[in-house]
């Protein structure tokens, strides 16, 4: 319905914005991609557009993302290079803030 996808719209820029700021924060050259409802964080300082620019995106940044977020209560897809999040209509505001605090602490470990 129209209210769903205002829902996921709502959801979807919250985290983003969130997201970025925390990346700003602390200064780092990542990026949060996102497309509907479905997003990720690419840490890697240049936009990703092509299979060879991928290849260069540092793997252990996304394992130990998905390890941060897996041990605050947030379950994402194995092997975090990329697949981060997918949100639904059953996702609340609050769903998002617990992944945004959880790359916050995230962030924190791995800033110099």
């Amino acid at each position: 319905t129209a209210d769903s996808y205002a829902h996921l719209a709502e959801l979807s820029s919250r985290l983003r914005d969130s997201l970025n700021a925390v990346i700003a924060e602390h200064g780092f050259q990542w990026r949060v991609v996102t497309e509907g409802a479905k997003g990720c964080v690419t840490f890697r300082r240049e936009r990703v557009q092509e299979f060879r620019d991928f290849l260069e995106v540092d793997a252990r940044l996304g394992q130990l993302h998905w390890l941060v977020q897996h041990n605050g209560g947030v379950f994402l897809p194995p092997w975090g290079k990329v697949e981060q999040w997918l949100l639904s209509v059953q996702h609340s505001p609050a769903d998002v803030d617990r992944f945004a605090r959880n790359f916050a602490r995230f962030a924190q470990a791995v800033s110099p």
